[in-house]
């Protein structure tokens, strides 16, 4: 069976080529659910169709929420320089259980992280140093960023030193 225009001219899918597009889709990058679900949505799949197709999916692996979770906190950490709180509050938004966030958050490298965030701290006290304070500019753009306040005011006392 084909793809045919709706009434309002658009492409309505098959179920076979709705699974088709959204394989390729969950296949590009890992997906939260929700995101999923939307793209789903926008593909036209209701009820049945759409639960029969996120079923294969799931069974399938081409999502997994956990794995994205994970996945998505080590690229933050890694990429962006995010802490804990910054990607905690992501996630939250992305709609992530707070057990696969927890999850998440608990398998980043601790060591990892602290040198991330002594990193991040050089290069803001840098930027910084010619300003009128410094230190406080640096604790507020670690903050922005994400790291627990007791982490970051405990790696500016011992970079001060």
């Amino acid at each position: 069976m084909r793809s045919r225009k709706n009434s309002t001219g658009q492409e309505q899918l098959t179920p076979d080529e709705m699974l088709s597009r959204i394989e390729r889709y969950c296949a590009w990058q890992e997906r939260a659910p929700a995101e999923v679900y939307r793209k789903l949505n926008e593909l036209g799949a209701k009820g049945e169709t759409a639960e029969m197709i996120l079923q294969i999916l799931r069974n399938d692996g081409y999502f997994d929420e956990q794995r994205f979770a994970t996945s998505y906190a080590r690229g933050k950490l890694r990429m962006n320089n995010w802490g804990k709180i910054k990607i905690r509050l992501s996630l939250q938004s992305k709609g992530i259980r707070p057990e696969a966030i927890s999850r998440a958050l608990s398998s980043l490298d601790d060591s990892e992280y602290c040198e991330i965030l002594r990193a991040v701290i050089q290069k803001k006290m840098v930027l910084y140093s010619e300003s009128a304070d410094p230190k406080r500019k640096t604790v507020e753009a670690a903050l922005r960023m994400g790291f627990e306040p007791e982490l970051v005011f405990s790696e500016i006392k011992n970079q001060l030193a």
